[in-house]
């Protein structure tokens, strides 16, 4: 009888971030573990939420990835894409600001500000930074709300940050 081995998220991304590290010496082993995720339609999606979601240095890869996906499967992650904008290093932040600017607008509008409080639910002022930032880049009025918002709370940091964000000199 021959076992047959049950491909999870956990397994298939594991096996990308394993090729990545390696993708000098082998970049075949790169190629074959991306396109294993992205053959998989139905699974796809759930690796990368997956990784967004948990802590990780590999978020590149994951932007990598995404930038694969059709319309669609990109806005799936949103909340994903966004949680990980305000809870990543500083070095990621341009390449899901990227992912999530080149997304249709009117789209990214009906789902960014419930993506957005649930980000920084728990957030201080470098959760809110990013945010801020991306909400400015894709709507002046969004921006403000949220930044009017933080001038309500009672963490002085946020505050500040909201603050960077009223000032006219900005």
């Amino acid at each position: 009888m021959i076992k047959r081995q049950i491909v999870t998220k956990d397994i298939l991304w594991g096996n990308l971030v394993d090729a990545a590290s390696k993708s000098k010496l082998s970049p075949e082993l790169l190629h074959r573990a991306e396109q294993s995720i992205l053959k998989d339609i139905a699974l796809r999606t759930e690796v990368v939420r997956h990784a967004l979601v948990e802590p990780n240095f590999a978020t590149p890869i994951a932007i990598d990835l995404i930038s694969k996906f059709t319309v669609d499967e990109q806005l799936s992650l949103l909340p994903e894409l966004v949680y990980r904008l305000c809870h990543c290093h500083i070095g990621d932040v341009q390449g899901l600001e990227n992912i999530i600017l080149s997304l249709p607008r009117d789209r990214v509008l009906e789902r960014i500000d419930d993506a957005g409080n649930s980000a920084v639910r728990d957030g201080g002022y470098w959760e809110y930074l990013p945010l801020l930032s991306l909400y400015e880049k894709i709507n002046q009025n969004l921006m403000i709300q949220l930044a009017y918002r933080a001038l309500q709370h009672s963490d002085d940091d946020l505050k500040e940050v909201a603050g960077m964000y009223l000032t006219p000199d900005k």
